[in-house]
């Protein structure tokens, strides 16, 4: 899993950021995927969404942004799959910070 180029952190505000990671890492996908898991413990999906959610989480607690910016800025366009994520992950909606 080791690349010349940015590591997983960096990309998870793309798109498809377990992809860019499967691709970076130059793995097959079901490789890439055994071996993060065992690495980290999580799924390379579950490690995309707790970057995105304590990112968002720092933004909401230091500015003003409204939520829909913040969850596009870290990788989610739909807010309310956001909210929802943050909830589960939080225990509490993103207005409530901050």
């Amino acid at each position: 899993m080791r690349s010349r180029h940015a590591p997983p952190a960096e990309h998870y505000a793309e798109a498809s950021p377990v992809a860019a990671m499967v691709h970076l890492s130059g793995l097959p996908e079901r490789s890439f995927k055994r071996r993060f898991q065992q690495a980290t413990g999580m799924s390379p999906l579950v490690y995309v969404h707790t970057l995105r959610l304590e990112e968002a989480k720092q933004m909401l607690e230091s500015n003003q942004q409204p939520i829909e910016a913040i969850a596009n800025e870290v990788g989610y366009e739909d807010a309310s799959f956001f909210s929802r994520l943050f909830r589960r992950k939080w225990a509490s909606r993103p207005r409530n910070i901050g």
